[in-house]
Order: C-alpha cells, then structure tokens, then sequence
C-alpha cells in the first residue's frame, strides 16, 4: 500500500531560484535517506511562478509510515 501527501506552497518569488536549489537538494536528500519516501515530486504552476505542489509517495508496509498514517 501507499500512501501519497500533497503540500501546496508559495513562494517569494524574488526567491525562487535560491528556493529551487534547496528544493533539488532536498528531495535527493529525502530519496538517500528515508526508506520509506518513493517518490517526491515537484510540480510548479505555469500561471503562477510562485505557487508549487509537492507529491510525495511514502511505502505504507514500513512501520514508521504505517504509525503516522494510522494514528
């Protein structure tokens, strides 16, 4: 089973290119070190350049998933 979170987020947009960075080092971050996280994705909004939603994937059978899911 999966389970699947969607955060929406704005963005100063005079920062969105420093935000961009932080973001790519953090998913590659997230992916190496957390089991559990499969897939994180971010999707910017081509008519708002500051707005992005991020979809993440978690492995719902690891224990750590299953406890935050289902408390």
């Amino acid at each position: 089973m999966k389970y699947v979170s969607i955060a929406r987020i704005e963005v100063d947009h005079t920062k969105n290119d420093k935000y961009k960075e932080i973001l790519k080092d953090e998913i590659e971050s997230s992916l190496s070190i957390e089991k559990e996280v499969k897939v994180l994705y971010p999707v910017w909004d081509k008519s708002a350049s500051d707005k992005l939603t991020i979809l993440e994937v978690y492995d719902a059978s690891l224990p750590v998933v299953s406890s935050i899911f289902n408390s």
